[in-house]
């Protein structure tokens, strides 16, 4: 994963910000209103731009040459991990 340097530090802003009971609320919102083509990617990155902003994910860009691909790897494997924890 081209962001694994940035996965610690990202699940721990998930836990110092969230609770999965908010998440699943939040999920359970947006899968109300409608209008993603993937709910998981969707909520995935709705809660990495909470947990650590777009300026940290930004970074990323140019810090890694990484890609909206290597942010939704991340963004999936924190989310999937903070949600069974």
């Amino acid at each position: 994963m081209k962001l694994q340097a940035e996965y610690a530090a990202t699940l721990q802003a998930y836990k110092d910000r969230f609770t999965v009971a908010q998440i699943e609320e939040y999920t359970q919102n947006v899968k109300a209103q409608g209008g993603y083509s993937s709910l998981e990617t969707r909520i995935a990155w709705d809660m990495i731009h909470a947990a650590v902003g777009a300026s940290a994910i930004c970074g990323w860009y140019d810090k890694y040459n990484a890609n909206d691909t290597h942010v939704t790897t991340l963004a999936l494997r924190v989310y999937n991990d903070f949600m069974v924890a």
